[in-house]
């Protein structure tokens, strides 16, 4: 702990002087901060009402589901980054009533949606920042892969010799992992195929209204600490940081979605500082909000005296 505390400052001396940093933070604004840790709240919710769509059997337990979702948001900032925050999501949904398999193949169903309007956004963001046509490869990348699931009832042929590629894959590690991924894009295009257009519309949709929420708590970081930027400048840090923390890390997204964030933010000549400091504090208000919304749904659940649903066996 003390050797991460000691590289953060390193870190941290590296992006500005101290001199800008108490510059920073004697601009801090807490109404801006106390507003976000309360839109975190919502955010979640929506999040609850995305899951829905793709395993509709937690919907009859929606209070116990928000306490996952919650939980699943404050263990997503720690060092274990997004895929921790899926397993807790995909173990506790169990509790709902949810098959492992059906909450695993779901949760990267909505992954693979998700990355592709982080693309999108982030492509389309990257045109200002870069000033090239380049960054327009995400919303085509994008465009495919919301093709490709909404075809999954009749899906290309290609991706079934793909599949069927990988299972034939010798034995050995490489050989075990290629077996698994297909298992897993198998049972993605079934959970994919069980959906109708609509449906995928509308968890669409949800992720759509999530990232607006989400530049919104960016934008409240950045005003907090005496950044005068607009809302689509804080749509484009957080879209372009996700899309950073997509990156595989040891340490989780811990580092990549701040850097990304910081980056994109340096494009619109925001200062380095300053940025870095709203930065950390998005993460520090995922966390206090998230925490709050724990406590409050597990307050509800108790008190409506719903019990848990039985685990979903074969």
């Amino acid at each position: 702990m003390g050797l991460m505390i000691i590289a953060l400052g390193w870190a941290l001396w590296q992006v500005a002087p101290p001199s800008e940093w108490q510059a920073a933070f004697k601009q801090a604004e807490p109404s801006w901060l106390l507003s976000a840790i309360l839109i975190v709240l919502p955010h979640d919710i929506l999040k609850v009402m995305r899951m829905e769509q793709l395993v509709p059997c937690v919907k009859p337990h929606r209070t116990l589901h928000a306490k996952i979702t919650y939980g699943m948001t404050c263990v997503a900032q720690l060092p274990v980054g997004t895929l921790g925050g899926d397993i807790y999501r995909v173990m506790r949904l169990e509790e709902c009533g949810a098959a492992a398999e059906d909450a695993t193949a779901a949760t990267f169903l909505m992954r693979m949606i998700g990355f592709s309007t982080t693309l999108a956004i982030s492509g389309l963001a990257g045109l200002f920042v870069l000033d090239s046509a380049v960054p327009l490869i995400g919303p085509v990348v994008a465009l495919l892969i919301l093709y490709l699931l909404a075809s999954s009832q009749n899906p290309p042929a290609f991706l079934g010799r793909l599949v069927e590629r990988a299972d034939d894959t010798g034995s050995g590690a490489w050989g075990r992992f290629l077996s698994v991924a297909a298992r897993l894009l198998r049972h993605i295009f079934r959970a994919g195929a069980a959906l109708t257009r609509a449906q995928i519309g509308r968890v669409l949709g949800f992720t759509l209204a999530l990232y607006a929420v989400r530049a919104v708590l960016v934008w409240f970081c950045l005003l907090a600490v005496g950044l005068e930027v607009s809302y689509p400048i804080a749509l484009a840090a957080i879209a372009i940081g996700n899309l950073a923390s997509s990156i595989p890390s040891p340490a989780g997204n811990v580092g990549l979605r701040e850097g990304g964030m910081v980056g994109a933010l340096a494009g619109f000549a925001v200062a380095a500082a300053p940025a870095t400091i709203a930065a950390l504090l998005f993460r520090a208000v995922m966390i206090i909000g998230a925490g709050l919304g724990l406590i409050v749904a597990s307050i509800v659940h108790k008190l409506m005296g719903k019990p848990a649903a039985q685990p979903a066996t074969d």
